[in-house]
């Protein structure tokens, strides 16, 4: 099951891209994030687009969320830390 991050939330990403008065006022008081916003638009899912079928922000936040699991399996997390033990002996 997919679940929520409280970062997801945070960054309005649990849902549909709406910007609430904070986001806008925690962009306004950020002017180097919101002059690269301005010259770059709002960061793109450009990696899911394509499977999504759509350049549509919240049509492709809404493909990964039903299509994309949010957890890790044990046997996920057994062979990453297994692999990552092997790195750094």
């Amino acid at each position: 099951m997919r679940t929520t991050r409280s970062r997801e939330t945070y960054a309005g990403l649990a849902g549909e891209f709406n910007p609430t008065p904070r986001m806008i006022y925690e962009m306004m008081i950020r002017p180097r994030w919101l002059m690269a916003l301005l010259r770059n638009g709002y960061p793109r899912f450009a990696t899911i687009a394509h499977y999504a079928q759509s350049k549509n922000t919240n049509e492709i936040i809404r493909y990964a969320r039903q299509r994309m699991g949010g957890a890790f399996s044990w046997e996920e997390v057994a062979r990453y830390r297994d692999a990552w033990k092997a790195r750094w002996r």
